[in-house]
């Protein structure tokens, strides 16, 4: 597994809020509703992967509590760029929970782009950030995406509408997306209790990941 569920530091930033307001949060303690992009250039190179990230209300009252609101009762994006900039880099420690495959063989990420930015939405803030190849590749069929995390400590799911797309033109290749049968977001798993997650096995964390790959010709 990529780590432990432990009130690590990404937990430092990204989840530092929860961590230090309710240490007894049932699991898991934030939701993550994810729209991504697999970016294809001019060349057909599959060049990475464009993320925004809609955290879950209770996470993004909390993280934004004492910042100023507009007449339209948001937070101008000007006022959130410390804490962007904050929760992209923790993320990188975590392979930005973000994996691209063929195979066996699993192609590397660089950081973040300059350009990201937090947007508050009203009720949820969303994470708008461009996560790029060390090296561009061509897209292959099967070619697998997966944004998770293995300890299930973040729940994420995808967008029911425009949940993974194609950002260019110059490929036909499409997204083959299949759902988990179990929604980490259901309540279920807090019948498992904290420890259950401390020592969970590898492997668990599959059921509750949606399979997202590409169908080249």
């Amino acid at each position: 597994m990529r780590q432990t569920h432990v009130f690590r530091p990404f937990r430092r930033a990204f989840l530092v809020f929860f961590a230090l307001a309710t240490p007894a949060l049932a699991h898991p303690h934030v939701l993550v509703t994810a729209r991504s992009a697999v970016m294809i250039d001019a060349g057909g190179k599959l060049t990475g992967i464009r993320h925004s990230w809609t955290f879950d209300e209770a996470y993004s009252a909390f993280a934004t509590t004492g910042m100023k609101r507009g007449s339209d009762g948001k937070i101008q994006k000007k006022e959130l760029e410390d804490l962007s900039k904050l929760n992209v880099e923790s993320l990188k420690e975590f392979g930005y929970f973000t994996s691209l495959k063929q195979g066996k063989l699993k192609h590397e990420f660089d950081d973040p782009q300059p350009g990201y930015y937090l947007e508050d939405e009203g009720k949820a803030l969303t994470l708008h950030f461009i996560l790029p190849l060390k090296t561009p590749v061509a897209p292959v069929n099967g070619m697998a995406l997966r944004v998770d995390d293995e300890s299930l400590f973040v729940a994420f799911s995808f967008a029911e509408k425009s949940p993974v797309t194609i950002e260019g033109t110059a490929t036909k290749c499409t997204v083959d997306l299949k759902r988990p049968k179990k929604s980490a977001d259901s309540g279920d798993m807090t019948k498992l209790g904290e420890d259950f997650f401390n020592n969970m096995s590898a492997g668990f964390a599959d059921q509750y990941a949606t399979t997202v790959r590409l169908v080249c010709p």
